[in-house]
């Protein structure tokens, strides 16, 4: 995918995700659902050019116990998983903007950040590795956008993005030329 397609689809599914973040529930406050699965084979392109997000089936909200996913294990997929899920330390909408940087980096290098010979060994990548530069990888990807992948990358969630809105905003910023804001400035 070129990297100026894969920005649009990446901005489409921010918005999916901070909508299932931050939509009332039927009790007036947001739902707080987090996908736990945003991986390429979890978004389409429909008939009328917009990225859909599928694939519910590990969705949860996190305000609420719920009891039908397993305790005690990682849930999602290694390839495009966030470091907290390989630990199961719980997931919030920053486990699902890494996945989506995971899911970026696969579009715009044609290649996974992290490989390795099993799932356990993948996921320590995750937690461990260090992030790779998208730009070296691919020089057509701009510097400015290989920053805003590497951001969505970082292995704590507190040095990810903290709204999809700001993510949203750095990468129309890419797209008219600009560099990324990065959060404020912030690592």
């Amino acid at each position: 995918v070129c990297p100026r397609h894969a920005v649009e689809i990446v901005a489409e599914v921010a918005a999916a995700l901070d909508h299932a973040w931050n939509a009332p529930g039927p009790e007036g406050k947001p739902l707080r659902v987090v996908h736990r699965d945003i991986k390429p084979a979890n978004i389409i392109i429909g008939r009328d050019g917009r990225a859909k997000v599928l694939d519910l089936g590990l969705a949860k909200r996190t305000d609420v116990e719920s009891g039908l996913t397993g305790e005690g294990r990682a849930i999602g997929t290694p390839y495009f998983m966030a470091p907290e899920q390989a630990l199961d330390k719980g997931a919030d909408y920053r486990s699902d903007i890494y996945s989506l940087g995971s899911t970026f980096y696969n579009m715009v290098t044609g290649d996974k950040p992290y490989v390795a010979g099993t799932p356990v060994a993948v996921m320590n990548m995750h937690l461990k590795a260090p992030v790779p530069d998208a730009h070296d990888v691919c020089p057509d990807v701009s510097q400015g956008l290989a920053k805003i992948i590497k951001k969505m990358l970082a292995k704590r969630p507190a040095d990810r993005y903290q709204s999809h809105e700001a993510l949203k905003g750095d990468l129309e910023a890419v797209l008219t030329g600009l560099m990324p804001e990065l959060d404020g400035g912030k690592p």
